[in-house]
């Protein structure tokens, strides 16, 4: 049936349906390429994500003992939550009579514990009086692993 509609058309015809077919073709196979690449890639990273998982589970009994370890260092009523953080910040700073804000509150999460970032910004204060707030508080803030990242002047 193809090949007597084929035969009765002109050559110019013919020759126009041959480019056609060749065209959906090439098409065709460069889709069906793209598509095998994106499979075979896929393929290769779940053999890395499987041996890497391996791997992790290889290690449990060596995960649970560091992190036994690592639970027995940390005590978790001498730790803030974020608001039990800022509120402590609040009444030092308050006792203190220094004019203050505090912002910018975040957590970041970890598999022990998360740690929380406060900045709190000292306004109309002079350097004096920081050296003074932070002499004075050095024993009585107790707040694990605290550090003073930067002094500003205004």
């Amino acid at each position: 049936m193809f090949k007597k509609f084929y035969n009765s058309l002109s050559l110019r015809e013919c020759t126009l349906l041959t480019v056609f077919i060749w065209i959906i073709l090439i098409l065709w196979a460069s889709s069906l390429l793209k598509d095998s690449k994106t499979i075979f890639a896929n393929l290769r990273n779940t053999n890395y994500q499987l041996k890497y998982q391996t791997q992790i589970i290889s290690e449990k009994d060596d995960i649970k003992l560091r992190l036994t370890q690592a639970l027995e260092r940390v005590e978790p009523e001498k730790t803030y939550s974020s608001s039990q953080l800022v509120e402590k910040l609040d009444n030092i700073a308050r006792k203190a009579g220094l004019n203050f804000d505090i912002n910018s509150l975040s957590t970041q999460e970890g598999d022990i514990f998360n740690a929380h970032t406060v900045r709190i910004q000292f306004k109309k204060s002079g350097i004096v009086d920081l050296i003074e707030f932070d002499q004075k508080n050095k024993r009585r803030i107790s707040i694990p692993w605290s550090g003073k990242n930067a002094y500003c002047s205004q």
